[in-house]
């Protein structure tokens, strides 16, 4: 009778199978007249009835006063699925609330999901809330390797290259004894000396991450650092790293991936280009022409 009564007065109207306020301020008139109790009986209520699994996962956070594990791991998958399907401001509301239900006592779940909340603001355009949630994550993380995650992660939010040079040292003296934080820190100072201390200073700094991830198993940061180091080095006018070029080039084959969009045989033929040898690099952009053309 009252359903009836709403959608003759055009209050409610049928979307489908749903109903919906005809305007938004009538829902929101709803809403201001409800306790919080009330709101979150009727969350409750529309968690089982919503068709998409991220929808659910919003409306039993907004259903959860009180932190809970199995809410809070629904919400961290719901983000994770908001996030592989592009959707980066419904991935950080999701995680933002993941954050908030997980029980202080899950140590290891808040650290994790602080910086994942973190990185899903700052991917929706909300640096000053990642920086927030940063900020946060830096104070009551433990000295070394884990403070300097948070560094880099806080560094890669902050826009001054100054600024975030200062936060790469920091976080590269309290990575001490992880080889691939430590590489990954080099990479990015190196990056950096574009805007900062010039080529030597790059080179340097790519040097060093050579020789860290040669310490690590991990092909894609050895082939990175690699092509990073023989990049510096010819932008320092010493020419063409053939050797280490082939190196990083052979590593990079070896990927799941295969050969990347910006890898190290892109970059290669930028530097025959520059060189005068534009026979081979002709001959590789077409190579990866039909690479990229076949894979797409």
């Amino acid at each position: 009778g009252g359903q009836a009564e709403t959608l003759a007065a055009r209050i409610l109207e049928l979307d489908g199978e749903r109903l919906r306020f005809t305007h938004p301020l009538l829902g929101s008139a709803v809403a201001a007249r409800q306790t919080p109790s009330q709101r979150r009986s009727l969350h409750a209520r529309l968690a089982k009835v919503v068709p998409t699994a991220e929808e659910r996962a919003r409306h039993l956070a907004l259903a959860t006063a009180e932190p809970s594990g199995e809410v809070a791991s629904i919400l961290d998958e719901a983000a994770g699925s908001a996030h592989d399907r592009g959707a980066p401001a419904t991935a950080a509301e999701l995680a933002q609330q993941a954050l908030r239900l997980t029980p202080l006592a899950n140590v290891e779940d808040t650290r994790r999901r602080l910086l994942v909340a973190a990185d899903r603001h700052h991917a929706a355009g909300d640096s000053a809330r990642a920086v927030a949630l940063l900020t946060r994550a830096r104070e009551e993380a433990a000295p070394g390797v884990e403070r300097a995650a948070v560094l880099v992660q806080l560094a890669a939010v902050e826009r001054g290259p100054r600024e975030k040079e200062a936060l790469y040292l920091q976080a590269l003296a309290e990575a001490k004894g992880d080889d691939s934080l430590e590489a990954t820190i080099h990479l990015e100072l190196a990056g950096l000396m574009r805007w900062g201390e010039g080529v030597e200073h790059g080179a340097a700094h790519a040097a060093l991450a050579v020789r860290a991830a040669s310490r690590t198993d991990d092909p894609a940061l050895k082939c990175d650092a690699l092509a990073r180091h023989a990049d510096w080095q010819f932008r320092a006018g010493r020419g063409l790293q053939r050797a280490e070029m082939d190196e990083a080039r052979a590593l990079e084959r070896s990927l799941p991936g295969g050969l990347l969009m910006d890898g190290p045989t892109g970059d290669y033929c930028h530097q025959l280009v520059w060189s005068g040898e534009l026979e081979p690099a002709r001959r590789l952009l077409l190579e990866l022409r039909e690479l990229f053309t076949r894979r797409n």
